[in-house]
């Protein structure tokens, strides 16, 4: 489905629910973003998952998509602009994570620990001097609001190690789980970097 396609689904949905409960124009454009927002997700998610499945990686690509997005809700990141180009980059990534955890999977629990550790101190580095990252057409202008935002990425962040932690000091027969969520917490920490939209916006370039 192509962008014009989800958003004059999105927007003929919007109409009719703000027909029936007699919404504002205003609101009628909330729901119209919202709907484009949730169509657009559930398009990403059949595509990236489908894929994970016939590739054999379902497990590890479901782990590291469910981290980025609970990272990334406090902390955002660099992103395409288009739909159809962050669809094609998601897609890429997520699978790409998912087979390099499955082939790391194979090593021993003592690279485990240092690898972790080592994430661990990237991420919260990279967390603290630069989350949270916004849209370039949508700056944050209000400090009170970014402050909340990052000490709310830091807070998750933080909530996510723990978590990691309690789970490796613990026997468990799917290493290769582990290791997306390591490789999802890599992944995170990169597109916070500054240079890393520059990066998105030349690959756009050449897409569509």
């Amino acid at each position: 489905m192509g962008a014009r396609r989800t958003e004059a689904l999105a927007r003929k949905i919007a109409w009719i629910v703000a027909a029936e409960i007699g919404a504002s124009p205003e609101d009628r454009e909330v729901y119209e973003f919202a709907l484009k927002l949730v169509i657009d997700t559930m398009l990403d998610v059949a595509v990236i998952f489908s894929l994970a499945y016939v590739f054999g990686v379902l497990r590890p690509v479901a782990v590291a998509y469910v981290l980025v997005a609970i990272l990334k809700y406090f902390a955002g990141g660099a992103h395409a602009s288009k739909m159809v180009n962050c669809l094609i980059l998601g897609t890429i990534v997520y699978l790409g994570l998912g087979l390099a955890a499955r082939g790391l999977g194979q090593l021993s629990g003592q690279v485990l620990w240092a690898v972790f550790l080592s994430v661990g101190m990237l991420a919260t580095t990279v967390f603290f001097r630069h989350a949270p990252v916004t849209p370039p057409n949508k700056p944050l202008k209000s400090v009170r609001h970014r402050n909340y935002l990052r000490k709310n990425a830091m807070i998750t962040l933080g909530a996510v190690l723990a978590a990691m932690t309690i789970w490796l000091t613990r026997p468990f027969s799917s290493p290769d789980l582990f290791w997306s969520g390591l490789l999802a917490l890599v992944w995170q920490s990169l597109i916070l970097l500054p240079g890393c939209q520059r990066l998105f916006d030349t690959l756009e370039r050449f897409m569509f």
